[in-house]
């Protein structure tokens, strides 16, 4: 309750700070009021929301799978040394190259919509590959000795010293890099200007030079993420209750 409770006072401050500067600007076009933002959403038809939210969403979820099975693959082979030196140099260059140059190169090579596909893709695999390669490689010496000491069969020590340790890893690496892979979504949305999606409605909007509908589809994107990670957060509790039952 009591991190409810300093939750909500940083809402409520963020909030303050916002119509403070809306009234100290007072001008629509640069810090539309709250009122002028709520006014826009509930003129949001039903069908376009879930159209704008279910397609963003959709890529989202395709994207992050995919991301997963490619991070993990490259993880188990870059267990021997000298497949992770080959792989190190590619993910130097998607960590180090502009994320904007990366967009404009994929527009020409692949076209606007898969590259809202691959965007992310590229954005995210490096950070999921380092976080499941260390996990394997640094398995930790308590499961080893137990592993030995009672004689553990190699199903028995799949699963405890690199499913659960891995689950654990994976649930830290998807609340970290869920609601990035979404956002750099919808920044390719915006600019590759595909056929929907919340970015789609945002450039729309900005084109329109109708504030409030950016910040408006703006707030709802901050709403998904942040429920996005409250679900996350319930289910790494609910799928990590193994640490509790060993005593960890």
């Amino acid at each position: 309750m009591r991190k409810l409770g300093w939750y909500g006072l940083a809402i409520l401050i963020l909030i303050s700070c916002y119509v403070l500067g809306s009234v100290i600007v007072d001008n629509e076009v640069i810090i539309p009021s709250l009122t002028s933002i709520f006014n826009y959403i509930k003129s949001i038809k039903r069908d376009t929301l879930l159209i704008s939210v279910g397609n963003t969403l959709g890529k989202t979820m395709i994207t992050y799978s995919l991301s997963i099975i490619i991070s993990l693959t490259l993880a188990i082979i870059a267990t021997k040394e000298k497949r992770r030196l080959m792989i190190k140099p590619w993910m130097s260059i998607m960590k180090t190259i502009p994320t904007i140059a990366i967009l404009l190169i994929l527009i020409i090579a692949i076209g606007n919509e898969k590259t809202v596909y691959v965007l992310p893709s590229l954005v995210i695999i490096p950070i999921l590959y380092e976080n499941f390669l260390d996990q394997i490689i640094n398995v930790d010496k308590k499961f080893r000795e137990v592993a030995i000491v009672y004689h553990f069969d190699v199903k028995k020590k799949i699963k405890y010293l690199y499913y659960y340790p891995l689950l654990e890893r994976f649930m830290l690496s998807l609340k970290q890099t869920f609601g990035l892979c979404l956002k750099v979504i919808v920044m390719a949305e915006v600019i590759a200007q595909v056929k929907h999606g919340i970015g789609v409605m945002m450039r729309r909007e900005n084109l329109n030079i109708e504030t409030s509908g950016v910040f408006a589809w703006t707030l709802i994107l901050i709403i998904i993420i942040v429920f996005a990670d409250y679900l996350l957060e319930l289910s790494s509790k609910k799928l990590l209750k193994w640490k509790c039952d060993d005593g960890n």
